[in-house]
């Protein structure tokens, strides 16, 4: 997948994959689980952001899952 930044309204340009599969825990939320992926992504100013990406197949019901 490309993600372009004239072709995304919010004007943000893939850089670098950091990591997949991360363990995240808060005890402040109460959530824990595994971020699929964390990206640098840079916005129109030219500021690099780091995200988590996550992917959902919609094949799991549960309310964990969905949460």
């Amino acid at each position: 997948m490309v993600l372009l930044p004239h072709k995304n309204k919010h004007g943000l340009k893939f850089i670098k994959f950091i990591a997949a599969e991360q363990e995240f825990n808060t005890a402040t939320y109460g959530i824990k689980g595994n971020i699929d992926g964390t990206l640098i992504m840079r916005d129109m100013n030219g500021v690099d952001l780091s995200t988590a990406l996550e992917i959902k197949t919609g094949k799991h019901h549960s309310v964990s899952y969905r949460g």
